[in-house]
This record gives structure tokens, sequence and C-alpha cells, in this order.
């Protein structure tokens, strides 16, 4: 039988690409996308093998992240990319888009208003021509940051409202990870073990992210890969410090994720090893010998 492709594209900047450890190692959140997915297609082959054959599904999740990339770039590597694959005939079956961080740099010397209108803009060029292509767009806010200027985050709020306003424009699934990931809002503990600085994550930050964007998609998986969310629960299970599934601090959760996106985030990271001292191995086979970063 032949194997049916579905491809999910993550379309982005350093936070789609992963980009941590001051950019010496990257874990994108796509990892994380891509074995819940595995997991999903399994688990129904696994149910269906008493009843029929499983069907042959082959899922992907392509990360393409660009650290540093402005929206008005984005949207053109967007279009070269999915027009390159309709002249092979590929498509791209769902395509995440997340963009607007960088742009947000210019906010001190441009109109909060101008500001938002532009980078919106570019983010409805690709979500449209992700629909044009064929595909399911999603869209991820603009992640919130330690950036204290109210320039910014006056811009950076201006935006994500648009972006919730476009995503039930165009028909887009939102994941508004704003609000489900704040930086500002988290415990201490929270920080040091999500976020890499003051604006990334760490590997254990991108895996809640991935896990977030499964949960937010996971209808339209289950309805197009025929799968029903694999074996666990939707019962909500708040990131915290401690891991105790209460608020920290009297500080309000960091994330809520369903029950199987909580466990796979923290099984794929326990593996893992910690992040800087990866980056400390590969910064010294970078440049030979002792050192530090």
């Amino acid at each position: 039988a032949t194997t049916e492709q579905f491809i999910v594209l993550c379309h982005g900047d350093s936070l789609t690409y992963g980009h941590y450890a001051m950019g010496i190692a990257h874990w994108p959140y796509a990892y994380i996308l891509q074995q819940l997915l595995d997991d999903d297609v399994k688990h129904a082959q696994q149910q269906q093998q008493q009843q029929q054959p499983p069907p042959r599904r082959a899922v992907h999740v392509v990360e393409q992240g660009v650290s540093g990339e402005y929206t008005a770039s984005m949207a053109t590597r967007l279009d070269e990319t999915l027009a390159a694959a309709e002249k092979v005939g590929k498509k791209y079956d769902v395509v995440v888009v997340l963009g607007g961080t960088n742009d947000l740099s210019r906010a001190r010397e441009h109109n909060t208003n101008e500001l938002r209108d532009d980078i919106v803009g570019k983010l409805r060029a690709m979500l449209l021509r992700a629909k044009q292509h064929g595909a399911h767009p999603a869209i991820i806010t603009v992640p919130d940051a330690a950036a204290k200027f109210d320039f910014y985050i006056r811009a950076r709020n201006a935006v994500n409202e648009r972006i919730r306003e476009l995503a039930a424009e165009v028909g887009a699934t939102l994941i508004d990870i704003t609000s489900q990931l704040p930086h500002r809002h988290a415990a201490s503990d929270v920080r040091k073990r999500l976020w890499d600085d003051s604006l990334h994550f760490k590997p254990p930050g991108y895996d809640v992210m991935g896990a977030l964007v499964y949960d937010a998609l996971r209808d339209y998986f289950g309805q197009q890969l025929g799968v029903g969310g694999g074996s666990g629960g939707d019962a909500a299970v708040h990131v915290d410090g401690d891991g105790d599934g209460a608020d920290d601090d009297g500080v309000a959760p960091c994330a809520s994720l369903s029950e199987r996106g909580q466990r796979a985030a923290e099984a794929a990271h326990s593996s893992r090893p910690d992040p800087m001292q990866e980056a400390q191995r590969r910064w010294e086979e970078k440049h030979g010998g002792d050192g530090g970063l």
C-alpha cells in the first residue's frame, strides 16, 4: 500500500528554529510536535488492527526557522517554499506561522499603529498564501519577553490583539502562547527551567511550546489523520516550578496543557543533557581546548 504523507510546516524566526545557549545549540518545538503526532498515528494503528488493516500514514514536521528574520523576509521565504513545493506536486497540510518578534525591535522609532499594521499585514499574507496552497493555517502570538520598555510592550500587545482577530478572520487556528506561557508573570524557578534568556526558551520551554501547538491543533489533526489524540486525557495540568500542578508563590501558572501534552514535554526532555553543559561541549568542539562561554 502507498504511504500517505501528512506534512506540517513550522515557519518563523529564531523561536521556530529553537535558538538557545547563545545560538550554539537549537531545539525547535517541531521536535515534540513530531513525537506527539507519531504517537497518535501509532496508537490509532494499534486500535484499528483488530478491525481492519491500519492506514499507512507518514507524518513529517518540517522546521523552517531563520534567526533574526523580519516578517517581510519571512513572507517572501514562505511564498518561495510553497511555490517550490507546488512545482513538484508536493503539498504541506498545515502551515504554522510565528513572526513579529524581530520587527518589534523597531518599536521605539515607529508609530505603534503603523508598526502593528505592517507586521500583521505580512502575517496575513502568509496565512492567505498557506490557504491558497491548500494548507490549514495556524498562527502563534508573539511570545512574552522580559522587556520592560513601555513602547515595546505596547506594540507587542497591539500586534497580538490583531493576531487574535486575524486568526478568526481568515479561519486560522490560534496558538495564544503569550497568554499561556507568560514570562513576566512566571515564578522565578519556572523562568529558570523554561527560559534561556529574556526571550528564547531552553529545550523544556520549546517542548512546552510544541505541546501547546499540538493541543491547539489537536482536533484538526484528529480529523485529518483519523486519530483520537492518543491515550491521554484532556484534564488541564499547570506547568509550574515544582511540578505539583499548583500555582507557585501566588503567581498564575505558566501554561495549561492537556495531560498528554504535559507528559510528552516532560518525557522528551528527561533524557537530554543540561542545555548549558551541551552548549559548553559544542563551544569546546568548535574552538578547541579549554575555555568557556
